[in-house]
């Protein structure tokens, strides 16, 4: 038996967000009335911080939120960061040399910014920086050598499909059992993007400890999203809804989906399963 909804998890590109990035009103309004009726709502996102925070802000959300896809959660109430899983240094060294070898763009999320500073090498800005900071916004540093105080958080590459994917099996073989390497798609399929983190670090698995903190599970919430990064998150919810603009893959392993992002799909889902 289904138990009761107490929580709700949203992602938000793609889900909260339509496709001009903006907020409806339907969903703020949605939103709201669930958190009128007692609920918990919280966000969980591959974002860093620094853009995750306009959304925690005018939604008031005060529930821990779940950044960096899993590696950092974020408390609202006290404005600190209570948990940062960063990835293996030794790891780390193999996939730059990996990716630096390959040829391909990529940055590396610093763990003593919690993941808010990035960096890039120098020799790979001019040609990289435009199409990464289209993907990631402001925040990324040149640097002739990575130097990293803390282990770092996270390691991404972006770039044309046609160059990224001879390398995606290798990387799978390499790094899938000791990392959860993500690979993302644009709607068009022309750009794809990888990330690596922390192995057992996801959406879900931080999601899991924020509930388990307030005396419930993954099981008791409704969880919302639009990619692969939301897979383990949809599947372990009690409710896990997949937009219909989302990644087939995500859409074919979910049990219900919503409308689309441009269509409201957000208060849609709220609408059906809790108002």
């Amino acid at each position: 038996m289904q138990k009761d909804i107490r929580c709700v998890v949203l992602d938000i590109d793609g889900t909260l967000l339509n496709s001009e990035h903006e907020l409806s009103q339907r969903n703020r309004a949605a939103i709201r009335a669930v958190q009128k009726r007692g609920l918990l709502v919280t966000l969980a996102t591959g974002r860093r911080l620094v853009r995750t925070l306009p959304w925690i802000r005018a939604l008031e959300i005060t529930v821990p939120v779940v950044v960096h896809n899993g590696a950092v959660i974020y408390d609202p109430v006290t404005q600190l960061v209570t948990e940062k899983i960063g990835m293996d240094m030794v790891l780390v060294e193999r996939i730059v040399d990996d990716l630096r070898a390959s040829g391909v763009h990529f940055v590396v999320y610093t763990g003593e910014s919690a993941g808010d500073a990035l960096q890039m090498e120098q020799n790979l800005w001019e040609t990289g920086r435009h199409l990464l900071q289209r993907y990631v916004g402001d925040g990324v540093d040149a640097v002739d050598a990575h130097d990293f105080a803390e282990p770092p958080l996270k390691v991404a590459s972006v770039g044309p499909t046609e160059e990224l994917e001879p390398y995606l099996p290798v990387w799978q073989e390499r790094y899938g059992d000791c990392t959860n390497m993500m690979v993302f798609y644009s709607a068009d399929g022309l750009y794809s993007g990888v990330e690596f983190v922390a192995l057992g670090v996801s959406k879900a698995s931080a999601a899991e400890r924020i509930l388990r903190s307030r005396g419930f599970g993954l099981d008791e919430a409704l969880c919302i999203g639009d990619d692969i990064n939301d897979k383990e998150l949809i599947l372990g919810a009690g409710v896990g809804i997949a937009m219909a603009n989302g990644d087939l893959r995500l859409r074919e392993a979910a049990r219900h989906i919503t409308s689309s992002n441009d269509e409201d799909g957000v208060a849609q889902a709220l609408e059906d399963y809790i108002l």
